[in-house]
């Protein structure tokens, strides 16, 4: 190594901390009855498919895809703990050093990768979290991903190794979105924001996501019964509930943020007229949020944001998880 090796840079000069979540990978029982879900009454686009995994892909413009749907194969997906639930969350990076200097950081606090891969739009990758959920730290390597990633996909992934090419600090994330809406669904969201768990240890859960992936601590605490987590960009990324007789264990849903309230207002009226089953509606000062679920019973919450307050230490968990 010489003195520029960027190995040897100062930890500072680089952020480990990942921008934000940019997406969730649920399996599903019909990756095309869900992706048509998704797209129909979520009001997902379609991005890619990849008929070999059986997956659909869909995005609304922010990134190659908010939300994939995927039937499980034991093929490929060995260590996955069920067939129906979550595959993965994913959390994106600045630049490819950070993610190389993000994976030596994680390799030094013993993580164990389940997956390295080259997706030829990004370099990823894969480990588990204590409570056995899946997670992708991952970084862009193409501005336009609809160069390769459009409309079906036969080829398969490669593997990547950390520092091989040599990484750069070049960005390759969009920047300023151009959202796109399907006028036909009854819900228009912008993007995927954050995911929501409920921790069987719950103190790992909260030391992993703040230690091993680097987000932020927002709300909460290991004395509290949740915490609230951020990336780098200040938007809240994850959210970790104790589990108990409120929350079963496990992954509990996905936030997708709707274009404003007015809109969200519109689509909660237009999903029930079209029988669209909604399971909550929550009306606070912090947010207006209504939780659906899918073909598969996976919990979607599409939200939109007030300028409201909150006494976070008096919050009730059963509202904490509509508003956190």
């Amino acid at each position: 190594m010489t003195a520029t090796d960027p190995r040897r840079a100062d930890d500072a000069a680089i952020a480990l901390t990942p921008r934000r979540l940019t997406h969730a990978n649920l399996f599903v029982a019909d990756w095309q009855k869900s992706f048509a879900f998704y797209r129909d009454v979520i009001g997902l686009n379609e991005s890619y498919t990849r008929p070999p995994f059986k997956a659909g892909f869909l995005t609304n413009g922010a990134t190659h895809h908010d939300i994939a749907v995927m039937e499980f194969s034991p093929r490929y997906w060995t260590r996955a703990p069920r067939p129906i639930g979550l595959f993965h969350v994913a959390f994106e990076m600045e630049h490819d050093l950070a993610l190389c200097r993000w994976h030596d950081r994680a390799l030094k606090l013993g993580v164990e990768f389940s997956m390295i891969e080259d997706h030829r739009n990004t370099h990823s990758l894969y480990m588990y979290d204590p409570d056995g959920n899946q997670i992708e730290v991952y970084v862009d390597t193409l501005k336009d991903w609809t160069i390769i990633k459009s409309g079906t996909i036969q080829w398969m992934n490669r593997e990547w190794r950390p520092w091989d090419p040599p990484p750069t600090t070049e960005t390759f994330y969009i920047e300023r979105p151009v959202y796109t809406r399907v006028e036909a669904a009854p819900f228009h969201p912008l993007h995927t924001t954050h995911a929501v768990f409920a921790a069987r240890d719950y103190p790992a859960m909260v030391r992993f996501y703040t230690e091993v992936v680097g987000l932020k601590l927002v709300a909460g605490g290991l004395d509290r019964p949740f915490v609230a987590l951020q990336g780098a960009l200040g938007d809240r990324s994850v959210s970790i509930f104790r589990a108990g007789p409120e929350f079963e264990p496990g992954f509990h849903h996905v936030g997708l943020l709707a274009r404003n309230e007015r809109d969200l207002e519109r689509s909660i009226a237009r999903a029930r007229a079209q029988g669209v089953a909604i399971e909550a509606v929550v009306d606070h000062p912090v947010r207006l949020s209504v939780m659906i679920r899918d073909l598969d019973g996976h919990r979607v919450q599409l939200y939109a944001e007030r300028d409201g307050t909150i006494d976070w230490v008096r919050l009730d968990p059963t509202l904490a998880i509509h508003v956190v």
